[in-house]
């Protein structure tokens, strides 16, 4: 039974995991512009979504560092305002602060007065966001194993500590990767369509040819997924292998850059992060210390039974998802 409750937490957040806005340059999943699944060792992962019914709208001034309100344009399709809430947003609601080019910052909603949104962040904004850029409900789910008398727990938290305990006796947790060989190329625009900023089938597009963001520090027409080469915008990103079968991604990979959106970036991340296409999840749960055995192939920890009729070896499970929201066009 705790393996099944402790297989299907995980299972859940990751099936939904990557969901995107609705709403501005960001909407659709996750990936087109920033990293939905986040690692850190083999046995933690952090999980990002858009909830369908999340409140979502639009800056409607720039936010520098340093401040503590969002105003935010209030679209015909926002829920009537009350006097604790506003479009949706009400205190205690947390809060995805995002722009097209990966730049990100999680906050919480303290106070929420007609267009007016008073935050709460545990430092400076990572940078000035512009007019457009992305003010949403987030959903986080962090999920990771923690040492205890009883062997282990697994854990989940929003984010940030304390974390809860959502079964124990976890003798072992396991989170293993798989990815998009091919890095991310430019999306051909349509004969006949308008000019606009270049788009890349996942991950933040560079911007044109010619074009600086004063916002990294990246030359004209580059990000951190595309540099230019004898005037033509190429990926920056090495083929890992040939075709587009998925291969294992080393833990490795997710920590030594390209760096995005980039190196100076208080909130910056590997751009191999976007290539995550599929989460494999190993678990392991051993049965109390009186049904347990001599460590070995059956029992993780040794225990202190004795019998055979008492003996209820560790049970494991291995488990695939494959998120729709990270799936990307080819």
């Amino acid at each position: 039974q705790r393996l099944r409750v402790a297989a299907a937490a995980v299972t859940v957040a990751l099936r939904d995991v990557g969901a995107g806005a609705l709403v501005g340059e960001t909407r659709g999943p996750l990936v087109h512009w920033s990293p939905p699944v986040v690692p850190a060792g083999t046995d933690r992962v952090t999980l990002i979504s858009v909830p369908i019914t999340g409140a979502q709208a639009l800056l409607a001034a720039p936010a520098a560092p340093g401040t503590a309100t969002l105003t935010i344009a209030l679209a015909p399709g926002c829920p009537p305002a009350t006097a604790t809430s506003s479009c949706g947003f009400r205190p205690g609601t947390p809060v995805l602060l995002a722009d097209a080019q990966g730049r990100r910052d999680l906050l919480t909603v303290t106070a929420a007065v007609g267009a007016a949104l008073t935050v709460s962040h545990p430092g400076a904004l990572a940078t000035t966001y512009p007019v457009g850029a992305l003010v949403s409900e987030v959903t986080v789910h962090r999920y990771y194993r923690e040492d205890s008398p009883d062997g282990g727990q697994l854990v989940h938290d929003d984010g940030s500590p304390p974390g809860f305990p959502v079964v124990d006796h976890v003798a072992g947790l396991a989170f293993d990767y798989f990815g998009d060989p091919q890095p991310p190329r430019l999306v051909p625009e349509p004969p006949g369509a308008p000019p606009g900023p270049p788009r890349a089938i996942y991950g933040a597009g560079p911007p044109p040819l010619g074009i600086d963001d004063p916002a990294d520090i990246w030359p004209a027409g580059e990000n951190c997924l595309f540099t230019v080469v004898e005037g033509v915008q190429v990926p920056r990103l090495p083929v890992l292998a040939v075709g587009t079968a998925l291969v294992p991604l080393a833990g490795a990979l997710f920590d030594d850059g390209p760096w995005c959106p980039d190196d100076a970036s208080a909130v910056r991340f590997d751009a191999d992060l976007l290539r995550i296409r599929r989460v494999r999840v190993r678990l392991r749960l051993e049965a109390p210390d009186a049904f347990r055995g001599p460590a070995g192939p059956l029992f993780s920890r040794a225990g202190m039974a004795r019998r055979a009729g008492r003996l209820v070896p560790d049970q494991a499970i291995t488990i695939d998802v494959t998120p729709p929201n990270l799936a990307v066009p080819r």
